[in-house]
């Protein structure tokens, strides 16, 4: 059952493509997936004088001499209403939809390089985040976690249950622990913690025993704790070994 939850958790960023209004982009930034660097769309947009406008999975960039209108999901794109078709759907992560930087560079008869640390279209410069950094995603109830701008891992999570705080913005991991740790104020037992606010932590599922860790059931993907960020037993100590103290964690809303 674990097995077939952690498969489900990697293929539904894949499935699932979210309805955007007119908030259409969170802040993210640039990445490379699969050796394609995507920028988000917002952002794009922003930097290369493009309007966005935006119905549903549909959305229009509007420039002085340029009409691209594309849908998420979707390879089909118009550029002033001539039909081609890219290499690959316009993609969606963490509530974001992206777009394949090289493709529409050329699609604009822009120049297109890349460095270690920076995108080049025509004269913007789109910048490449270096180093780890972890996003919490609470309307998807996921977390993302980037290195150098690959998406490597992600998985399922449990934030703050109603009546509860989720705290949002960016934050650094602090203190680490294995554990077991007993927790007095909530009687349970912690694994694989790592502080990210104040008293607030990401760890495994929270235990009745120091002997046998707690299986969440179909509580992962739901709003559960006070406050911290409950992980899977096996990626939170997979998160663990991966992200030192001090790697940047942000979560939207």
């Amino acid at each position: 059952m674990m097995l077939v939850l952690c498969l489900l958790s990697i293929l539904s960023i894949f499935i699932s493509m979210p309805v955007y209004g007119q908030d259409l982009i969170r802040r993210v930034e640039p990445f490379v997936y699969k050796d394609i660097v995507l920028i988000p769309t917002r952002q794009f947009a922003k930097n290369l004088n493009f309007s966005v406008q935006a119905e549903n999975n549909k959305i229009k960039l509007v420039s002085a001499y340029t009409i691209i209108q594309l849908g998420v999901g979707s390879k089909q794109i118009a550029v002033n209403c001539m039909q081609t078709e890219l290499a690959s759907p316009i993609l969606s992560f963490a509530g974001s939809s992206f777009l394949p930087a090289k493709e529409f560079a050329k699609l604009l008869d822009l120049e297109y390089e890349i460095t270690a640390d920076a995108v080049r279209i025509g004269e913007t410069l789109f910048p490449l985040h270096q180093g780890k950094e972890i996003l919490i995603d609470i309307s998807m109830q996921k977390m993302f976690c980037y290195e150098n701008n690959l998406l490597i891992m992600q998985s399922l999570v449990s934030t703050a249950r109603k009546g509860r705080h989720n705290h949002l913005g960016f934050f650094k991991i602090g203190r680490k622990a294995v554990g077991p740790a007993y927790d007095k104020p909530y009687n349970c037992w912690l694994s694989w913690m790592m502080q990210f606010h104040d008293h607030h932590l990401m760890h495994g599922w929270p235990s009745k025993s120091s002997k046998v860790l707690a299986h969440p059931g179909n509580k992962i993907g739901h709003p559960a704790s006070n406050g911290c960020v409950r992980l899977y037993n096996d990626f939170a100590k997979k998160l663990y070994e991966w992200a030192p103290a001090g790697t940047s964690v942000e979560i939207v809303p």
